[in-house]
C-alpha cells in the first residue's frame, strides 16, 4: 500500500472472471499484469442538464443542416453566420 494526497492506496488483484465494484468519484487507477481484456463501466447518474442537451442534439441531427461539419471555407459563409441561419 502506498499513499497519495487522497489518502492510503490500496491494490487489488483480480483473477479471470473477476468483477470489482467501486462507488462513483472513487480515484482509481488500473494496471494489467498480462494480456488479457478490462471493462469500466460507469454508473453515474445523469443530470437533467446533459438529459436536455442530448435530447436537443438528437432532435438536431435529424435535419441534414444541423449534420454539416464546421471547417474553415475561405471565402464561404462564416461558421456564425451558418448558424445563425440553422436557428431561424
Amino acid at each position: 500500500n502506498e499513499r497519495n494526497s487522497f489518502g492510503d492506496e490500496a491494490t487489488v488483484l483480480l483473477k479471470p472472471g473477476d468483477c470489482f465494484y467501486f462507488p462513483a468519484g472513487l480515484w482509481h487507477k488500473v494496471e494489467t499484469v498480462e494480456e488479457g481484456v478490462s471493462i469500466n463501466v460507469s454508473l453515474m447518474a445523469t443530470n437533467f442538464a446533459t438529459l436536455f442537451c442530448q435530447s436537443l442534439q438528437h432532435l438536431l441531427l435529424k435535419y441534414d443542416g444541423w449534420r454539416e461539419a464546421i471547417v474553415n471555407n475561405d471565402g464561404c459563409i462564416s461558421a456564425v453566420d451558418r448558424l445563425q441561419n440553422l436557428m431561424t
